[in-house]
């Protein structure tokens, strides 16, 4: 579809959500199919939670939603797809042992390797692509973050819908 067709485009605002969500749709569905042409068991939405987890020995879900800024519900739901395809595991924390933490397995780490080479082609692609069409949409998204950490969307609307009654 043109962007002269474009209904979304024609709405403004009043369609964020909607352009980013299938603008983040769009990124997705080339990413998955590079995992795909790689022959590599690996989804996009798990990239998040399986990077975090690289990096650190002993997670529990809370605290890893809490650092990808992600609910609780969508984290668990990664950690299960993780876990189902053995790339990492559940163990009993070693502080409290109530508690589960999440950890990379071996098979995980050994995926790494061959994702490595893949997510640095992603970057690049996506530096690209940046640089060609929206040079500071980086820092637009962080100062979108920002703002709607510092008020919310839902206060937001709710003003405008006060200031309309």
């Amino acid at each position: 579809m043109t962007a002269h067709h474009d209904l979304l485009i024609s709405q403004g605002s009043r369609a964020l959500g909607t352009r980013l969500r299938r603008l983040f749709e769009t990124l997705n569905a080339g990413v998955s199919a590079m995992y795909d042409e790689a022959g590599v068991d690996f989804e996009p939405r798990w990239y998040g939670l399986f990077t975090l987890l690289r990096h650190a020995e002993d997670l529990d879900i809370g605290s890893a939603a809490a650092v990808l800024g992600q609910s609780h519900v969508a984290v668990v739901q990664v950690a299960n797809a993780l876990e189902k395809r053995g790339l990492i595991r559940r163990v009993t924390a070693r502080h409290d042992k109530r508690s589960r933490v999440l950890q990379m397995t071996a098979k995980g780490r050994a995926l790494c390797e061959k994702l490595d080479p893949l997510w640095d082609a992603v970057s690049a692609a996506s530096a690209a692509l940046l640089k060609e069409a929206a040079p500071s949409l980086l820092a637009d998204l962080e100062a979108l973050d920002a703002a709607l950490l510092k008020r919310p969307m839902l206060d937001r609307i709710q003003h405008h819908l006060q200031d309309n009654s």
